[in-house]
């Protein structure tokens, strides 16, 4: 009986090494870094998909497409309201039938 369970204890211990915690550290950058940028770049979006809801000073890029052209706009949000900061109409070039 004393073999019996001195060979549990033994067993026991050896399970022991396989249940160790394990830790896991991250870095990130949040909230985003303040500074001065150089250049910012932001990825147009259709503007259909302008979300209903926004946050003040968040910026936005916006294309929509009109015919032979795209319009590109600049919102920004004041508010809880989207407002238009700038607007281009880019035309493509005429095609050479040649």
């Amino acid at each position: 009986m004393l073999k019996i369970i001195l060979c549990f204890v033994v067993l026991s211990c050896g399970f022991i090494f396989l249940a160790q915690a394990e830790q896991i550290e991250l870095k990130t950058y949040y909230p985003s870094p303040q500074g001065v940028y150089q250049k910012l770049r932001l990825v147009p979006i259709p503007e259909e998909k302008l979300p209903d809801t926004c946050e003040t000073g968040t910026l936005l890029f916006a294309e929509k497409k009109e015919q032979d052209k795209k319009i590109y706009t600049l919102f920004i949000c004041v508010e809880g309201l989207w407002g238009k900061v700038v607007t281009y109409e880019g035309v493509k070039p005429a095609q050479d039938n040649k």
